[in-house]
């Protein structure tokens, strides 16, 4: 089943939601509704609404990456995702799934959807987060950083294992103003 909504980004006039995409739904789901979601400078982004055989709605997001590097963009999306969503929940929506189209080259990531609040965090509770969020994870080699490039948009970031917080920050704020400039 493929549906095309209008919107997009500028390169790119229509959203298609491809049937890889649909096959990663949870199943008995119905395609409700698809509509875009939120401005992107690299790739589509939609809100999906589904329905189930009881009428409840759910909803996706669903991000479409375009070009060179999209395969590792939105895999390094979902593995991010799934991490944090592991370590603490309550900070992310639900990873659903990632992958490459089947009607197109492109790649989608799929997690369920959330209403953006745009206004400033509290800085109290967002600190407290961020901090339980270090406290709590683990990381699989006793080291900072993490096994996949993970990505800003189109850039990737330096994330190569360290055993020092400082060297690992470094390498990754240097990585970004090198790529920056």
């Amino acid at each position: 089943m493929t549906t095309s909504i209008p919107g997009g980004v500028e390169s790119c006039p229509t959203f298609v939601l491809d049937k890889a995409v649909v096959n990663v739904l949870i199943k008995g789901q119905a395609v409700v509704s698809t509509e875009p979601s939120g401005n992107s400078a690299w790739a589509s982004t939609a809100k999906i609404t589904t329905k189930n055989s009881n009428g409840i709605l759910h909803s996706y997001f669903v991000k479409i990456v375009r070009g060179e590097l999209a395969g590792p963009r939105v895999l390094g999306e979902f593995l991010c995702m799934s991490e944090l969503y592991k370590t603490m929940p309550s900070i992310v929506p639900v990873p659903r799934g990632y992958g490459k189209c089947l009607d197109s080259d492109d790649h989608f990531f799929l997690c369920d959807y959330l209403e953006m609040d745009h206004r400033t965090p509290n800085e109290a509770k967002l600190a407290a987060s961020i901090s339980e969020l270090h406290r709590t994870s683990v990381s699989p080699t006793g080291q900072f950083g993490f096994h996949v490039t993970t990505y800003d948009g189109r850039l990737p970031l330096m994330t190569n294992w360290d055993s020092n917080w400082v060297s690992f920050y470094g390498k990754l704020l240097e990585g970004v103003y090198n790529l920056d400039i």
